[in-house]
């Protein structure tokens, strides 16, 4: 298996997670680069093997794709940093600091009551629509770009925004989304066959547990019992007589 190819699984996975949380991910399931590219391999070595006989038809995948279709749809995204204050007062005042040319990330550090995103500057990073309190997400869904907001009131205090980019949303096609559902489909075939496949190689291994911890993992089989050995000729069941063998009288 070549590096390209795990390199290529790790993007498809990489591409599920929000931009610069990869890492994040990684540390706090105690992971590195390199316990990822060795899970992908032995994954994709799994998928060969068992995957072999696996096909996933157009027809198939078009009929996922016709019933999940809006699972694949990307909403309306926008890159915006925001200053959280408790009132009205401090967030006219910082307003107006920012419109005479303060600068923002100096301002939220100085300002902000956000822990998430005070010592980042006020960012938020990308924002789908709906993920934020009705209010906020009203303001920097109609925001221009660049432009400093006028306070924003929400349950947490007054917000003064400014969003840094827009992404528009995106209806999926059967194009840019057959790759993905092919993937898809392919694993929930393969998922009930990986036990029984796994199961079939460990009996036939000749596998050696040399730490005791282990053992419990790989139990020795259970020795065959000998073949019971067949009576000799004129000899009755239970060590009885035959009667054959009887001395006439």
């Amino acid at each position: 298996m070549s590096d390209a190819e795990i390199a290529s699984r790790e993007d498809q996975i990489k591409a599920n997670f929000p931009p610069g949380s990869w890492a994040d991910m990684l540390k706090s399931r105690g992971l590195t680069e390199d316990d990822v590219h060795k899970l992908i391999r032995d994954q994709v070595i799994i998928d060969k093997a068992v995957g072999a006989n696996v096909k996933i038809s157009d027809a198939e995948v078009q009929a996922y794709f016709n019933k999940n279709h809006a699972a694949f749809d990307k909403p309306a995204q926008v890159d915006a940093r925001h200053i959280l204050v408790p009132d009205l007062k401090t967030a006219q005042k910082v307003e107006a600091d920012l419109k005479a040319g303060k600068d923002f990330a100096t301002e939220a550090k100085q300002n902000s009551i956000d822990p998430g995103s005070r010592d980042k500057g006020g960012e938020l990073g990308e924002i789908r629509h709906g993920q934020m309190v009705p209010s906020f997400d009203a303001a920097v869904f109609s925001l221009p770009v660049g432009v400093i907001s006028a306070p924003v009131k929400s349950p947490f205090g007054y917000h003064i925004i400014q969003v840094e980019s827009r992404t528009p949303g995106q209806k999926a096609t059967l194009a840019n989304t057959k790759d993905k559902i092919t993937d898809l489909l392919r694993q929930q075939q393969e998922s009930p066959l990986i036990q029984p496949f796994l199961a079939d190689l460990q009996s036939k291994a000749n596998i050696q547990v040399n730490d005791p911890r282990f053992q419990a993992a790989f139990p020795s089989p259970e020795p065959t019992p000998p073949a019971a050995a067949a009576p000799p000729t004129g000899a009755a069941p239970n060590g009885a007589v035959s009667p054959a063998a009887s001395p006439s009288q």
